[in-house]
């Protein structure tokens, strides 16, 4: 009988424990997704405030400046 009563109480521990890690790794993903969206719409409304996006002015270097950087490379044969 006194393992009955092991069992069942392992068994709980196994579906909390499994339960828990299912509940964050959907809150986790919630989470992510929402961000990226919240992401999105920023850079769409801060790109139609500014009339350019951000995100070429952070890297900064040549290429920003104008200047001859790895994105603007042109091919010499």
């Amino acid at each position: 009988m006194p393992f009955v009563v092991v069992g069942a109480l392992w068994a709980a521990v196994v579906l909390v424990i499994s339960g828990a890690i299912r509940l964050g790794l959907t809150l986790g993903t919630v989470a992510t997704l929402s961000w990226v969206a919240w992401r999105r719409r920023n850079q769409r409304l801060e790109q139609r405030v500014t009339g350019r996006d951000r995100a070429t002015t952070i890297t900064g270097g040549a290429a920003a400046r104008g200047g001859n950087g790895p994105i603007r490379r042109t091919d010499r044969r």
